[in-house]
């Protein structure tokens, strides 16, 4: 499942433009995207909203493990301090 991330992180990073993304699974099914120091922080929330959808629709057509939802977070990091900004939860279609 490791290598199934790793795999998966980089090619959201591909997909979307982004140079910094993480990717976890909590319960093994709830996964979280982190864009960090995204350019995109800096949208609207309606934008961001539809990127997050966007994002949740690759992750489920590329994710071969069911899933019960995808939360996207734009994150902040500077130095050694992380900080979440906003968390949306994408709706796959």
């Amino acid at each position: 499942m490791f290598r199934d991330l790793l795999a998966l992180r980089d090619q959201i990073m591909t997909e979307f433009h982004e140079k910094v993304v993480d990717v976890n699974i909590a319960n093994g099914n709830r996964m979280t995207v982190k864009f960090i120091n995204s350019p995109f922080a800096s949208h609207t929330r309606e934008e961001k909203q539809e990127r997050a959808d966007a994002v949740a629709t690759f992750v489920a057509r590329h994710y071969k493990q069911p899933l019960s939802s995808i939360s996207i977070q734009f994150v902040s990091q500077t130095g050694g301090t992380v900080a979440v900004e906003e968390t949306y939860v994408g709706k796959r279609n």
